[in-house]
């Protein structure tokens, strides 16, 4: 099912309770937003839509999981380093 998903965008908060729902990745919109927001992006978005009057950055789905799996693979890594 995730395969299916991996071209959607939307936008983090949304993305995350649905990584959280489908797979039980746990992320946080704030990671979402450091990837997006770090120099340089490490997140690009997908364009803007306004949702309850506000804009809104939008992301792809298969673009979160794969930093979400790099991160994760860094922080194993660094606790067998310290194990």
């Amino acid at each position: 099912m995730l395969r299916q998903a991996d071209d959607h965008v939307d936008t983090a908060t949304v993305i995350v309770n649905a990584l959280r729902a489908m797979v039980g990745i746990e992320l946080t919109v704030k990671q979402i937003y450091n990837w997006a927001n770090a120099r340089p992006p490490r997140l690009r978005d997908y364009g803007i839509e306004v949702r309850n009057g506000r804009a809104r950055q939008l992301y792809r789905i298969g673009d979160v999981v794969a930093l979400a799996a790099q991160d994760e693979a860094k922080r194993e890594r660094r606790d067998r380093k310290t194990a």
